[in-house]
């Protein structure tokens, strides 16, 4: 938030009583300490620190409430901003029937799209049986009968499936 360390560590002395530990931050010492030294060696913490603050984001924000530098200030005004634009838009709470409701419409939900997967596999079942590796797509709908070339043909290049592997190649002005 555009402040130094020291900065930080003499908010956090007059306020200590407002941040608690586990919600606000987490203070690393010991053996955890040792083994974030080891784990994190690219942060370099020195071999003299014998603890260490790490901010979660609610203490940050507390933080950014409390000093007085322009990142801060911007910060704290895009938080009440989020808080005034979603207190409006929250749910009204759920009764039983209705979350009832709601978890009959998903399995309901849940098990069409396992009916239309089952349904699609077996139609890629039967497919393949038509299709052996290296035929062409005129090969391909010739075996199934009926289906039209031209169509499959369209199809096929609007969803830039088709390429060429061996262009033509330039052909060099008269």
């Amino acid at each position: 938030y555009g402040t130094d360390v020291a900065n930080i560590k003499m908010n956090y002395s007059r306020n200590a009583d407002r941040f608690v530990e586990g919600k606000h931050f987490f203070k690393v010492t010991g053996e955890k300490l040792a083994n974030l030294r080891v784990t994190f060696s690219y942060l370099q913490i020195s071999s003299k620190t014998r603890s260490l603050m790490l901010w979660t984001e609610r203490g940050a924000a507390n933080h950014a409430k409390m000093l007085e530098t322009d990142q801060a200030w911007s910060y704290h005004e895009d938080l009440v901003e989020f808080y005034f634009t979603q207190r409006n838009a929250t749910a009204l709470p759920v009764s039983r029937k209705e979350l009832a409701l709601m978890v009959i419409e998903a399995e309901e939900r849940a098990e069409a799209a396992a009916l239309e997967n089952k349904t699609l596999s077996a139609t890629v079942e039967s497919l393949e049986k038509h299709f052996t590796k290296g035929m062409t797509i005129t090969a391909f709908c010739k075996a199934l009968n009926g289906v039209n070339i031209n169509k499959m043909m369209w199809r096929v290049f609007e969803r830039n499936w088709v390429f060429n592997d061996q262009p033509v190649p330039a052909k060099e002005p008269r």
